[in-house]
């Protein structure tokens, strides 16, 4: 009985301790309870290593929510919030391609080193890199693209980004 309890315990406390860090796990995906600038503890190291793997200068998709981590250099993106989506819907025809946002944050050892807002915008590469801690962040493309038809909720959207030294 004691080894069922205890082991009852340890899951329980884990729990608790996701749901106060800012971090809930649900079928192994650690999803974001609400979307403040926090540090992400040491201690749950291994469950956000099972989120996305990435690697300097390759890019890689995140998906809104979710945090990439980039082992080599313990450096950790959480894709925040999407501020603004102004982007032509693909089945009209606009004057104007129009431009996404969105926002990131960025840890570094465990520690928050910044946020960044990222911009979209044909023939404005400048609004689509950030600097933080002399890391570039390349947002390349933000997926789904809108359609007149179905609005595109929170969480379907997909940022696809570089990091670079």
């Amino acid at each position: 009985m004691k080894k069922i309890f205890s082991s009852y315990s340890l899951k329980l406390s884990i729990l608790l301790a996701l749901s106060v860090t800012g971090f809930f796990s649900i079928d192994g995906y650690i999803q974001p309870i609400k979307a403040s600038a926090q540090e992400i503890p040491s201690n749950y190291e291994q469950l956000l290593e099972k989120q996305n793997r990435a690697k300097l200068d390759t890019q890689f998709k995140l998906k809104y929510g979710q945090i990439a981590l980039i082992s080599s250099e313990k450096l950790r993106i959480k894709f925040l919030n999407v501020t603004n989506d102004s982007r032509c819907p693909i089945d009209v025809q606009c004057i104007q391609a129009g431009q996404v946002t969105i926002e990131l944050e960025i840890f570094k050892n465990n520690r928050s080193i910044g946020t960044l807002s990222l911009t979209s915008n044909a023939g404005r590469e400048d609004l689509a890199i950030g600097y933080v801690d002399g890391y570039s962040i390349k947002l390349v493309r933000v997926d789904p693209l809108p359609r007149t038809t179905k609005p595109i909720d929170i969480s379907d959207y997909v940022a696809t980004l570089i990091v670079s030294l």
